[in-house]
């Protein structure tokens, strides 16, 4: 049986990736979810990060080789194998690949570069997530090397020091630029916070106690800085106090949120979607393109439309779009589980016989 600890670390998920697919629509909430959403992730991740990785690197990486990388290239692939397909039926505004082009992207796969930005855009997160472990690791494997003490307060120093080193160097290499991408390598060590943040909780959980006055002053926190100012993964450097507060105040809410339905047992959805949310996060934008060809019919628009992100009515269509894109992935994920039991039983059988 899943302990509570798991269970509540799945309704996290939960939360966390319906906020993601919310903040991929044209919702009123978002500026709220995005103050913390991926966050969130990164938190779980530290939380699930164990202490025996320290003297155990390659189980490190062969973990993260098989949670990781492997379906990165596994949706990458299968998206551009469909890339002419998605072209023809418009729903990708780009040009037919041809050779070079298939064999070209294949190798930026391979090498960890995610190239389907219409349908899997939001994989930055995978290669950046693989990083921050690989770096946590590294970060962990000197300070016990030079016998330092206290090596939770002086790894935090040099993590905290090292995103301030990151906020002015973001800032240099993007003043000036109309558009602006924050690289991979500056969202490292803001996600560095966010995993050590999360393995300091799974050790000190014990002596944190969760209340409600704490969880409504957090939601007031974001609510009222949401008025002000947005902040996100892509503009941390512009806001960096606003922005780690917002994360903060947005873990301890949904920690809250998870412990109280963990404990009325109401969480049975929630941790089932966190579950699948590798699945939600590959494929909620393509499932997006279900609601465009929904409002294209009813509102009788050109098919142009079924290429854009959302289409933006006069009704709450991102209600839709959000349902859409979490109920569609868990189906599809469900049937490949589905056909691979099938197909472990036929195994089983023909090995028996």
């Amino acid at each position: 049986m899943e302990n509570k600890r798991s269970i509540g670390m799945d309704v996290i998920k939960g939360l966390g990736i319906i906020a993601i697919v919310i903040g991929h629509t044209q919702s009123p909430l978002l500026r709220f979810v995005y103050s913390y959403h991926v966050v969130l992730f990164f938190f779980i991740s530290g939380y699930f990060y164990k202490e025996e990785y320290r003297s155990k690197p390659i189980e490190l990486i062969k973990k993260r080789i098989k949670t990781l990388y492997v379906p990165f290239i596994t949706y990458e692939f299968i998206f551009l194998v469909l890339h002419n397909v998605f072209v023809k039926f418009n729903i990708y505004n780009y040009q037919n690949y041809g050779i070079k082009d298939f064999v070209s992207s294949a190798f930026k796969i391979l090498t960890f570069h995610e190239i389907q930005s219409d349908a899997l855009g939001q994989f930055w997160f995978i290669k950046v997530l693989f990083i921050t472990n690989i770096v946590f690791w590294a970060i962990n494997f000197v300070l016990n090397k030079l016998k330092v003490g206290k090596k939770e307060v002086v790894g935090a120093v040099f993590m905290i020091l090292l995103f301030a080193a990151d906020v002015v160097v973001t800032r240099h290499v993007g003043s000036g630029k109309e558009s602006f991408t924050v690289p991979t390598w500056s969202l490292v060590p803001v996600s560095l916070l966010a995993f050590f943040l999360g393995s300091m909780y799974k050790k000190y959980k014990a002596y944190i106690k969760l209340n409600l006055y704490l969880a409504v002053l957090s939601l007031s926190g974001i609510i009222l800085s949401c008025q002000f100012v947005g902040t996100n993964m892509g503009n941390f450097y512009m806001y960096p106090i606003v922005f780690v507060t917002n994360s903060v105040l947005g873990i301890y809410l949904n920690l809250y949120l998870a412990e109280v339905l963990v404990n009325k047992k109401r969480c049975g959805a929630l941790a089932f979607i966190g579950k699948n949310s590798l699945s939600i996060l590959a494929l909620h934008m393509i499932s997006f393109k279900l609601v465009n060809f929904m409002q294209i019919n009813i509102y009788k628009m050109d098919y142009s439309y079924l290429n854009n992100r959302t289409i933006t009515n006069h009704i709450d269509w991102w209600i839709v779009y959000a349902l859409f894109g979490v109920v569609i992935p868990i189906g599809v994920a469900m049937i490949v589980d589905r056909i691979k039991n099938i197909g472990n039983t036929i195994r089983f059988v023909s090995q028996k016989a």
